[in-house]
């Protein structure tokens, strides 16, 4: 089948959309010798479709870190991580993300398409970095974490000789213990967190819950470990309610 075509469209010169391509020209069939037998066939031509779809970029902004000191934190700079652009085309971008006080947010910004780019030739998906203020107290947290694992070697060096597993156990539940202890002194100093006698009562009452629950699961039920397990699990969710750890709306916002 040989066809001679009239013109054609230029299709590259043209925007996203979708474009009918008729068939123009005309139709010759030729047999094996080359002689055109177009006459003994029924010939119909149908038109097809070129599809422009719009180009996916990504432009991501870059993330910043740096300890408090009382000065804005930016990070002027957007990058294209995937996708590219037309030839001639690309973008600017103007970053409005700041971070001045201690805590994190999004390193913001929008954008413009240059060099002739049509939005509607581009999918663009933008990704917004981290900007973090931290307050510095990392060192502290580090000591303390060195200090528990110091203590943790020392108590199994003098606790598993005598007492094997049994030494391993306490020597964890003295380390994280005391670290525990420590970062909570800590967090009270650094965010002046203040140290309410009620909120630790309900706490200490709903760790008495637990523990009852669990002693009687265990010695009263003779069932399976796994049912033991099951029961304790749904017995220390409700505990949370009479201690009031928990409530009704709580579950609900978390539903929510």
């Amino acid at each position: 089948i040989h066809v001679n075509p009239a013109s054609s469209l230029g299709v590259d010169e043209l925007p996203y959309s979708s474009y009918e391509v008729p068939v123009t020209g005309e139709v010759q069939i030729l047999d094996e010798m080359g002689h055109n037998v177009t006459s003994q066939f029924n010939v119909q031509t149908e038109s097809g479709t070129l599809t422009i779809i719009p180009r996916d970029v990504t432009l991501t902004s870059s993330s910043a870190t740096k300890v408090f000191d009382d000065k804005p934190l930016t990070k002027n700079e957007v990058k294209l991580t995937s996708g590219t652009f037309a030839y001639g085309e690309f973008y600017e971008a103007n970053v409005t993300g700041s971070q001045t006080r201690i805590g994190s947010s999004e390193n913001r910004f929008t954008y413009k398409l240059t060099g002739g780019a049509e939005a509607q030739d581009y999918s663009v998906t933008y990704i917004f970095g981290t900007l973090l203020t931290a307050n510095g107290s990392l060192k502290h947290l580090n000591i303390i974490a060195g200090l528990g694992m110091l203590m943790n070697i020392g108590l199994n060096f003098i606790l598993i000789p005598s007492f094997e597993q049994n030494g391993a156990a306490i020597t964890s539940l003295i380390t994280q213990s005391v670290t525990a202890i420590l970062q909570a002194v800590l967090a009270l100093k650094t965010f002046g967190i203040k140290f309410e006698i009620k909120y630790c009562l309900k706490v200490l009452s709903y760790v008495v819950l637990v523990a009852v629950c669990a002693i009687g699961v265990h010695q009263l039920l003779c069932v399976s470990w796994i049912v033991k397990i099951a029961i304790s699990l749904c017995l220390i969710v409700l505990a949370a309610f009479p201690a009031r750890i928990l409530s009704l709306k709580d579950i609900k916002s978390l539903i929510e």
